[in-house]
């Protein structure tokens, strides 16, 4: 039942069937706030290192910055209503991702635990992507559990 066009990590369709993926959705963007430009150009040293350090171990899959705000879009009253936000100040805020394969979650967290900005405030949430979308997972088995009926 997949979407028309849509294909799983774990499709046949799909070049990176059998590889772990994980997300890094770095979180708190605004550690560089008071620091001199000096310290922060240090420390960006430091990250590009580490970022690059995973591309030449052919870890990286790819990944962005996010710009700061953005709209969030969700039901309110009978409604699809459009808010601002997440908002800058929040530490929910995501301010970037980088998607990675790694043969391990525990693998994928280690390399996390390496990035110089934990000293700074980041958080790094460390999620494996999905073989495919759990709502067909569950329609699958609910369709399976009605057919053994």
């Amino acid at each position: 039942m997949p979407i028309s066009g849509h294909h799983p990590i774990g499709s046949p369709e799909n070049p990176q069937r059998g590889a772990k993926q994980y997300m890094f959705l770095f979180r708190h963007g605004t550690w560089d706030e008071g620091l001199p430009v000096d310290e922060v150009n240090k420390i960006m040293d430091e990250v590009t290192g580490w970022f690059d350090s995973l591309v030449m171990q052919g870890k990286v899959i790819g990944g962005s910055p996010l710009v700061e705000g953005g709209k969030s879009i969700m039901m309110r009253n009978g409604q699809v209503a459009v808010m601002d936000g997440p908002f800058v100040e929040s530490k929910e805020a995501v301010a970037g991702y980088l998607m990675v394969s790694f043969d391990s979650e525990n693998e994928a967290v280690e390399a996390a635990r390496t990035s110089p900005l934990f000293k700074h405030g980041l958080v790094t949430e460390v999620r494996e992507v999905a073989s495919e979308c759990p709502l067909y997972a569950r329609l699958r088995e609910r369709t399976a559990a009605m057919a053994a009926v």
